[in-house]
């Protein structure tokens, strides 16, 4: 069976100076050219560029803006001379199964689950929301 490995690199967001690039569509087009062979020399193999969404924080502000994001995708064949393994129960690994179940019950009686405190916290968590809120309404205002 075939597997392959993949790899994501930004694109290039400048051109390069080339002999015969004329304009920047000329020299992206170099930019672009120089990174794809750069990449195939090393076994990478060019399949496709997307543009990608990505939530990103501005400056030092709070607020969250969406923005694209231009990426290029290779892959490269793995080659895997080792057959997968198979694998079975023992005996053995019953056992330890049954000592990792002894294991969660100890913390579970150590640690109890109090869904007061959970309920606390989102709580307190939405009322900063509201908050946060309340003053960027005011501060456009």
């Amino acid at each position: 069976m075939e597997h392959f490995e993949y790899k994501v690199v930004p694109a290039p967001r400048r051109g390069i100076r080339a002999k015969g690039a004329k304009g920047p569509a000329g020299r992206f087009a170099s930019a672009m050219e120089s990174l794809i062979n750069e990449l195939a020399a090393s076994g990478w193999e060019y399949m496709r560029a997307e543009s990608l969404p990505v939530d990103e924080r501005q400056g030092l502000a709070i607020r969250k803006t969406e923005s694209y994001q231009n990426v290029l995708i290779f892959r490269k064949l793995v080659q895997n001379s080792e057959k997968e393994p198979v694998l079975t129960a023992s005996p053995t690994d019953t056992d330890d199964a049954q000592d990792d179940d002894d294991l969660f019950d100890d913390i579970d009686e150590n640690f109890p689950q109090d869904e007061d405190v959970f309920e606390e916290v989102l709580t307190e968590a939405d009322e900063i929301d509201d908050e946060k809120t309340a003053e960027d309404d005011g501060k456009k205002a």
